[in-house]
């Protein structure tokens, strides 16, 4: 008998990164980038994408474009977490614009606050005195201001 529980498990390779281009301007901006398996990169709407993403897929079937025009592959063959690696990898490179930043929706430290903290510490102002000002903890004001809140990584970058 052959053992049930293969003591090596090899992930199948099913994944595979995409983007979604615009054609019409300079020359095929990328305005998204994801990953999948089957067919996620050519489902279009409401509620695989969010709005703004769906309406602008709807733009480009109205203006008579079909999926396969607005969809480019960019690797396949890859396993989940190496879908995910090189999706991001390809995001914080090219910054499309229907791509949000992952995980900020749960973050307490928002881009927008992360920015005025930095604006504040330019001032002189300590952690604490910067948390005070914006009612929050001040570990977290640190943790955020010194890269230990990943989803924060392009306002940092932005920065530098």
């Amino acid at each position: 008998m052959t053992n049930p529980f293969p003591s090596s498990y090899e992930e199948p390779k099913k994944y595979y990164v995409y983007a979604h281009i615009d054609r019409r301007s300079n020359g095929g901006d990328i305005i998204y980038i994801g990953h999948g398996c089957g067919g996620r990169a050519w489902l279009s709407t409401v509620p695989f994408r969010d709005e703004a993403h769906a309406d602008k897929l709807k733009e480009f079937e109205d203006r008579g474009e079909t999926p396969d025009e607005w969809v480019k592959i960019l690797k396949k063959r890859l396993t989940k977490q190496e879908a995910c690696e090189y999706e991001r990898s390809q995001i914080k490179l090219k910054k499309p614009a229907f791509n949000k930043i992952q995980g900020a929706s749960l973050l307490k430290v928002t881009p927008e606050l992360l920015e005025e903290a930095f604006q504040l510490r330019e001032k002189g102002l300590s952690y604490s005195a910067i948390a005070e000002e914006l009612a929050l903890a001040t570990m977290t004001i640190h943790r955020a201001m010194n890269g230990k809140s990943p989803a924060l990584e392009e306002v940092l970058e932005r920065r530098n």
